[in-house]
């Protein structure tokens, strides 16, 4: 059973949808009556996700990105133009950890939450906001875990990102928008 609301037909893109709250908010955005763009790095995973978002009524797309590959963004956000013909909401959702000591815990562990966590962001904010600036409208979403507001003393990469990431990408479009409305 699906029910209709106020995202009905808009076009949604949501990165890290394989699983945890991507999949939520995929799920929840599917039962509004939106389009959605899902995109993880697991395939398989997003197909799962995608059936169920199909049986909830929503026209589903898949594209298996890895958001710390700048290109790879760049593809998503054509993908989701040539399946919806705009993009309405972009929910920045990837997010991965590592816990243990920070001294055990090896560098490239450490690399791999900042890229993901912190370039990844960044990443899906430089595809969208062009996008928008040229739609005249768009809402980006970046999902921060409250973990980077608290002590995490066996997750220092993983709070530093957070921690780093929480400050808003401020971009007003005014009634006539140009690349002077980035704040």
């Amino acid at each position: 059973m699906t029910r209709r609301g106020q995202r009905d037909g808009a076009v949604v893109v949501i990165t890290g949808a394989s699983s945890g709250i991507g999949r939520a908010t995929a799920e929840a955005f599917a039962r509004d009556g939106a389009q959605l763009v899902l995109a993880a790095r697991d395939g398989a995973a997003l197909e799962a996700v995608a059936g169920h978002c199909r049986v909830l009524g929503a026209a589903t797309e898949v594209v298996a990105t890895d958001v710390t590959d700048a290109a790879a963004v760049r593809h998503l956000a054509s993908r989701a133009l040539a399946f919806g013909g705009r993009i309405d909401v972009w929910v920045s959702n990837v997010g991965v950890g590592a816990v243990g000591r920070f001294h055990e815990t090896p560098a490239a562990a450490h690399e791999q939450i900042i890229r993901a966590n912190l370039i990844g962001h960044m990443n899906d904010a430089h595809a969208a906001v062009p996008v928008f600036l040229k739609q005249g409208q768009g809402v980006f979403i970046n999902m921060i875990s409250l973990g980077g507001f608290a002590a995490s003393p066996f997750a220092a990469a993983y709070r530093a990102c957070c921690r780093m990431g929480s400050n808003p990408v401020d971009v007003r479009l005014p009634p006539r928008c140009g690349a002077d409305s980035l704040g």
